[in-house]
């Protein structure tokens, strides 16, 4: 392909999509395999689907599908996971956990894991089908829009979504396909059933549904996301599961909202790589944990459910007003027993 013209189809990014969705439409526009439009494109000595291209895309991979595409290099940018630096996660990193990033578990072009979640209306919905950055976010377990909990691997055959191997190894495959068809078994993710949200606290809900708004934004702004909300949202959640003795904060909190007692995290697995039930389960209850601020947690170290250290464990970038509170709890020699009225 001449590297100075524009290619022959060359769409634009959707609003908030990601980088491997929309480079992969960029190729059936074309006509072409994926695999065979990314040898063209980028050459043979540069290989694309073995890494995470969303979170690890290579600048030149970029620059191509800007220059290629007509889009600006800024919007080309944000169809990657580096939008979220400073609004989920503090610091980018080549490797290891990114907080709130949900992992693929890469192992050559196959993902072992279920990090790219979809709502099959909204799939439905589209002109065409695309997925957004925002299905790569683990607290991101419902849609805002409908109301209907996401789904993390196709419901006909269990595979997780990797719509770049759609036609990998099927030769006689000479059509495109869309996106939302399962590369596995074919199946259409649109023609998925969806289960309504259990929204089983009014004031936490709506506290997630914002947070969810935010984050489904195309460019969001440092402005509307409070980073500092979110680490300790996040902070809360790693109590929630961690394996303390009799596990007294979870249990202290399942009786507070009557729902069940999370499971402590298996091998330490961080909610980044949970199961999609697993992971709306506990990050309600950390939801609800941390609003009215500080009451509920005051009183769960009341009860003697919490200690005050436990709240700044290898919690680096903790937000000043949280290290006050947390601090404020150390003082204290002894706890106070009277009822609090107002932690429920």
């Amino acid at each position: 392909m001449n590297e100075d013209r524009l290619w022959p189809a060359h769409p634009h990014p959707y609003r908030g999509e990601l980088l491997s969705s929309w480079l992969v439409r960029v190729a059936h526009a074309n006509g072409l395999k994926v695999q065979t439009f990314c040898r063209l494109a980028f050459g043979n000595d540069r290989q694309v689907w073995n890494r995470d291209i969303d979170r690890l895309a290579p600048a030149s991979l970029v620059e191509t599908m800007s220059a290629r595409t007509g889009t600006p290099l800024s919007r080309a940018w944000r169809t990657t996971l580096m939008i979220y630096r400073g609004k989920l996660f503090k610091d980018w990193k080549a490797s290891g956990q990114l907080q709130w990033v949900l992992s693929l578990k890469m192992f050559h072009r196959k993902r072992l894991g279920y990090g790219l979640q979809f709502c099959p209306r909204c799939l439905a919905e589209d002109a065409e089908p695309y997925f957004r950055l925002a299905w790569r976010v683990a607290f991101y377990t419902y849609c805002p829009k409908h109301d209907c909990m996401l789904l993390d691997r196709c419901p006909q055959c269990g595979q997780g979504v990797a719509y770049h191997r759609i036609e990998l190894g099927r030769p006689d495959v000479t059509s495109t396909e869309p996106l939302c068809r399962c590369w596995a078994c074919g199946y259409d993710y649109r023609e998925s059933g969806t289960t309504i949200a259990d929204k089983w606290n009014e004031r936490t809900f709506e506290c997630w549904t914002k947070a969810l708004r935010i984050t489904d934004c195309d460019a969001p702004s440092s402005a509307h996301f409070d980073y500092g909300k979110l680490a300790v949202l996040h902070q809360m959640v790693k109590l929630l599961t961690s394996d303390e003795k009799n596990r007294r904060l979870a249990r202290y909190v399942a009786s507070k909202t009557g729902q069940a007692v999370p499971n402590a995290a298996a091998n330490r697995v961080p909610i980044e790589g949970c199961g999609l039930a697993e992971r709306h389960h506990v990050v309600g209850l950390a939801w609800w944990l941390i609003d009215r601020w500080p009451s509920r947690l005051k009183a769960a170290w009341r009860r003697r459910a919490l200690r005050y250290n436990w709240l700044l464990r290898d919690f680096n970038h903790a937000p000043n007003w949280y290290r006050v509170f947390a601090n404020s709890l150390s003082c204290h020699l002894t706890r106070p027993q009277e009822r609090v009225s107002h932690d429920t």
